[in-house]
């Protein structure tokens, strides 16, 4: 019985031994390296090479940094650098083969210290007609025309409507407006934003800006406006029960918002809410306005609004 009770005596003392050891044991703490970052842009064209920059993290002893960028999950790039006095450029080609998220990853690294990791997301998008945005209807056995002004993507389709006819995508000019994000990839699937001086000559030879009476023309029933539209796969207009999503008049409007033209960067609204379209209609009460008109997501009737001429900028439709 003795020897039981003095071996299990010395079970507790070996145990509380080897936690005092572990508890006494200090854990090693790395100071950690800072700095890296870079810029993407939120939209890509699939194939597109894009020249991604970061910046230099300074290392605190004056000693070297590695770096690496890795693309999604794949393997990681590895660039050594001597770290220099000021900022040097540390770039890398990024391009993607598939539609869809894609990561892009950059790292900086160094002996002693833990490592500084930046990531972001990318949109790879084929801007191609009924690809990034489907379910428009518009290319189905519509009449088209190609904008000499443009690229050969710029094919507008349109339908006869009453006495005019009118374009059933939205405008892509790129020789005024802004696309959305300020990513040129995105023009012709969703359309630029022009402001009402832009507006005023942008559309191609022969066509021109309708007026509100031609809009009003077609009737208030806003889902008879709207097309159910699909982007990446996903609905643009969302889901209300009251709105009735018919797209009878052919005019296939997706909700891609409006922008706000500032002079250091452009502000992006209501994308997956709204639909809006400028007229021809000046503001008679306000000169430095003009009407245009907009569907909102969960309204049964198409409005009626004014913004200001130079710095509200929407999407167009012309007719001829």
């Amino acid at each position: 019985m003795k020897i039981r009770n003095i071996a299990v005596i010395c079970l507790v003392l070996l145990a509380a031994a080897a936690f005092s050891c572990k508890k006494d044991k200090k854990v090693e703490t790395k100071p950690s390296l800072s700095g890296v970052f870079f810029q993407t842009p939120a939209y890509m064209r699939i194939g597109q090479v894009e020249n991604v920059v970061t910046a230099e993290v300074v290392h605190p002893e004056g000693k070297e940094v590695g770096y690496y960028w890795q693309l999604d999950s794949g393997k990681k790039d590895t660039v050594k650098t001597e770290t220099m006095t000021g900022k040097v450029d540390i770039s890398y080609n990024v391009s993607f083969s598939t539609t869809g998220t894609h990561s892009v990853v950059c790292g900086a690294f160094a002996d002693g210290y833990y490592s500084d990791v930046y990531t972001t997301t990318i949109e790879v998008i084929d801007p191609a007609i009924g690809q990034y945005v489907s379910g428009t209807g518009v290319e189905d056995g519509l009449a088209s025309i190609t904008d000499s002004r443009d690229s050969k993507e710029n094919v507008y389709f349109y339908k006869r409507i009453g006495s005019l006819d009118w374009m059933c995508n939205n405008l892509a000019y790129t020789g005024a407006g802004v696309p959305y994000m300020d990513c040129e990839v995105t023009s012709y699937p969703i359309g630029r934003y022009y402001t009402w001086e832009e507006a005023a000559s942008a559309c191609p030879s022969g066509w021109r800006l309708p007026t509100y009476t031609e809009w009003a023309a077609l009737g208030r029933d806003a889902g008879n406006l709207m097309a159910d539209a699909y982007i990446s796969g996903s609905r643009m207009w969302e889901f209300w029960p009251d709105v009735k999503i018919t797209n009878s008049t052919g005019i296939a409007a997706i909700p891609s918002g409006y922008c706000l033209v500032g002079s250091s960067r452009n502000v992006f609204q209501g994308f997956g809410d709204y639909a809006a379209f400028w007229t021809a209609d000046e503001n008679a009460s306000n000169t430095n306005q003009a009407h245009y008109v907009f569907i909102h997501e969960k309204d049964t009737e198409v409005q009626k609004g004014s913004g200001d001429k130079a710095s509200f900028a929407l999407t167009l439709r012309c007719v001829r």
